[in-house]
C-alpha cells in the first residue's frame, strides 16, 4: 500500500504542477485575463489532494463502509470549502468572473477525476490483497 500511496502522490504532485504551470502560461500570453491570487489555486487543490491520499491510506481497510464515508465525506468538505473558496475570491479579489470560473472550474473537474481514479486505485488494491490473503 506504501508504494501505491506513494505513486499517487507522484501522480499528483505532477499533475498539479505541470497543470498549474500551463494555466499560468496560458493566463500570462493573455495579459487581459490575469486575475489576482491564480497562485493560490493550484496549491489549495494540490493540499486537498495531499489530505485526501494520506487520510484514505490510513483509515482501517478491514471495515468497507468506513472507506465509503471517507470517499463521501471528502467530496462533501471539497464542494464546500472550494464553492467558499471561490466566494471569497470573487469577493475579495474582485475577479473577472468568466476567466475566473472557466479556471476554477477547470480545476475542479481535473481534481474530481483524479480523486475517483486514486478511489478506484486504492480499491483495486485493496481486492488485490485480499485475493492475495485467501490464497
Amino acid at each position: 500500500m506504501e508504494q501505491l500511496r506513494n505513486k499517487q502522490l507522484v501522480i499528483l504532485t505532477l499533475i498539479s504542477f505541470g497543470l498549474g504551470w500551463t494555466v499560468w502560461g496560458i493566463l500570462k500570453h493573455y495579459q487581459n485575463l490575469v486575475f489576482h491570487g491564480y497562485v493560490l489555486i493550484p496549491i489549495l487543490f494540490f493540499f486537498y489532494g495531499f489530505v485526501l491520499i494520506l487520510s484514505l491510506h490510513k483509515i482501517d481497510t478491514k471495515k468497507p463502509q468506513k472507506i465509503a464515508r471517507l470517499y463521501l465525506l471528502m467530496h462533501l468538505v471539497k464542494l464546500v470549502l472550494f464553492g467558499i473558496l471561490a466566494f471569497v475570491f470573487i469577493l475579495a479579489f474582485n475577479q473577472k468572473s468568466k476567466t475566473f470560473i472557466l479556471v476554477f472550474g477547470g480545476y475542479y473537474l481535473v481534481l474530481t477525476v483524479l480523486e475517483t481514479l486514486i478511489f478506484r486505485s486504492f480499491e483495486k488494491q485493496l481486492k488485490k490483497e485480499k485475493l492475495l490473503e485467501k490464497l
